[in-house]
């Protein structure tokens, strides 16, 4: 066996400390530029905490903070299409985040179109896949739209999680 694999399968058991202690041990960097890097990154995240300019972040979470139901649905979406199999999967759990959640009173709400064009698409995308509403032949067509708009949906909702995701790791 590798002794990549016999040190990656050691480090699988580390605890955290354990594993922070034997990296910063095994870096070349010296005390100087160690000292260097790290006046750096604070001085980063002190101009970014100074900017007037409100970020996408900002935007999503002002509209769709943890604190409402639709918030935790996009977090937990957008954190489990990372790793979703296939695209049953992915429908179902759309549907299943997506469907029960009130996205009407959000629209329009949001200073940033982009929130508000995001808002728009999960608004139709819950009013497609809620089945609860239809009866007879009204349900029999919101079945076949349901159907035919599974893949347009399933591509929306990826491309806007891709998007609400990089405003979390850009904002």
């Amino acid at each position: 066996m590798s002794y990549q694999r016999t040190a990656f399968r050691n480090a699988k058991t580390l605890d955290e400390n354990g594993a922070l202690e034997k990296l910063i041990a095994s870096t070349t960097i010296n005390k100087a530029l160690r000292k260097k890097i790290s006046v750096r990154g604070i001085e980063l995240v002190e101009r970014i905490r100074e900017r007037d300019d409100t970020g996408m972040m900002e935007l999503f979470l002002s509209e769709y903070g943890l604190s409402t139901d639709e918030g935790v649905a996009l977090m937990c979406l957008a954190e489990a299409l990372l790793r979703v199999p296939d695209d049953e999967t992915i429908d179902a759990l759309i549907e299943d985040k997506i469907a029960p959640s009130e996205w009407g009173k959000h629209l329009g709400q949001s200073h940033s179109s982009l929130v508000n064009a995001s808002t728009w698409v999960l608004f139709v995308t819950g009013k497609v896949l809620d089945d609860d509403k239809n009866s007879g032949m009204a349900s029999i067509l919101h079945g076949v739209i349901k159907r035919v708009g599974e893949p347009v949906i399933r591509e929306a909702v990826t491309r806007l999680m891709k998007v609400f995701r990089a405003t979390i790791c850009l904002g």
